[in-house]
């Protein structure tokens, strides 16, 4: 069984596995020393590949042959890779791997094949191995993007420990024991769209009973989990009443985050090829997300929506919105909303006399659109200035107002919110 241990270093590489062609080679005697050369094509990013990964060898023999188009290079046909290490640029150590037995003769093969080694951590992916994770310092230390593990299972019966920080923990099948420990910790299914042989139904999903189906159909538990990201299949995702973040992709999917403040994805739609922007309509509780399926929501209270242009539809409840890319458009009834469009030209729409008191997080004047709709002429809104002038709220009434952060009120003027 490999064991994985991670390192406050690590900052969260994976990439090692699949950009292997961009080291240097060195064969020393009991290792097999990696140095990364951003002159074969890919420039060095530390959160994404170690800098230096050495092979360590028992028994190792070679030869030179006489004949074929390795003749006179020295080949491995004996001995085994029993430990892997990594290194950032400052020589710590951000990644062990121990308990490995991977023979030379078939790493010499691909490497001769293929010019990398990444048929030797696809190899490591078909056996049980345990994962522990590190501590990443204080809680009050962790970022959400350096702080964490990125800490991908394999095939066999796997368990993990991730420990402190924010860790995401990527499923491949088999019968798994994930604890995400202290932190935002999540576990993605996602890796089945990639390598979809073996998947025969989408996820079930329960945090609370600390439980999940796998699309292969054998259960995993889970305890410190957070948040989940399903499948292409239709999945059944169900939080555990504290903040839960779910994310289904493709497939009618039904997200419950039950308790909480719980947040629905869709930024990541993209990735699997779903281009089409959401309809996401919180007083039905259903959205049609960038595949063209419709998932049911309940107990959401935020949803990111996708890269492409979004329509989102508010109820009478408290909510987050973000619309990230494409020009979103926000429907907004009440409660006291929280929003983000970010980039591109987006619509904020404001109906009714009790909309609540809602926050708009990066309002462009010069940019983006927002209409307070009861609001016939100027003198039905005043604008008033907050933060010593920094911010701006518009106001219909005491139950109807809008604040914008980082927009100064001499920029804007009442008639700029009116249709």
């Amino acid at each position: 069984m490999a064991t994985w241990n991670y390192y406050n270093a690590n900052k969260g590489i994976h990439a090692f596995r699949w950009d292997t062609e961009y080291y240097d080679v060195d064969v020393k005697a009991k290792k097999i020393v990696l140095t990364y050369n951003e002159s074969l094509g890919r420039g060095f990013e530390d959160d994404r590949n170690a800098y230096r990964i050495e092979f360590l060898t028992e028994g190792s023999k070679t030869y030179r042959p006489q004949e074929g188009r390795n003749a006179g290079e020295d080949q491995f046909y004996a001995g085994s890779i029993t430990e892997i290490r990594m290194f950032d640029p400052s020589g710590d150590l951000q990644i062990k791997v121990t308990k490995i037995d991977v023979p030379l003769v078939a790493v010499q093969g691909w490497y001769n094949r293929e010019g990398d080694f990444d048929r030797l951590f696809q190899f490591l992916d078909g056996f049980d191995s345990t994962h522990i994770g590190a501590q990443n310092g204080k809680p009050e230390t962790w970022d959400l993007y350096q702080s964490y593990d990125d800490i991908r299972t394999g095939r066999g019966n796997d368990t993990v420990t991730a420990k402190g920080g924010n860790d995401f923990i990527i499923d491949l099948g088999g019968r798994d024991s994930y604890d995400g420990g202290a932190g935002f910790d999540q576990v993605s299914y996602d890796e089945w769209y990639y390598n979809p042989g073996g998947a025969t139904q989408g996820i079930r999903a329960d945090l609370k009973a600390g439980e999940i189906v796998g699309p292969d159909g054998v259960k995993d538990s889970v305890k410190g989990i957070e948040g989940v990201r399903g499948t292409f299949l239709k999945d059944v995702i169900r939080g555990d009443g504290k903040d839960n973040t779910l994310v289904g992709f493709a497939g009618n999917d039904v997200l419950d985050g039950r308790g909480g403040w719980d947040s629905v994805r869709y930024d990541r739609d993209d990735d699997h090829g779903g281009y089409n922007g959401i309809r996401a309509n919180m007083k039905t509780g259903k959205v049609k997300d960038g595949f063209g399926t419709t998932d049911t929501l309940k107990s959401i209270e935020r949803i990111d929506g996708s890269d492409e242009r979004d329509v989102i539809i508010d109820s009478n409840k408290d909510h987050g919105f973000r619309g990230r890319d494409g020009n979103d458009v926000f429907r907004i009834y009440g409660g006291n909303d929280w929003m983000r469009g970010d980039e591109g030209a987006d619509s904020f729409l404001f109906y009714g006399t009790d909309f609540g008191s809602d926050y708009v997080g990066d309002y462009d004047p010069g940019q983006d659109s927002l209409t307070i709709v009861a609001a016939n002429r100027p003198r039905d809104l005043k604008i008033l200035s907050r933060d010593n002038g920094n911010d701006t709220l518009v106001r219909l009434n005491k139950n109807a107002e809008v604040y914008l952060e980082d927009v100064d009120p001499n920029s804007v003027s009442a008639g700029d919110f009116i249709a």
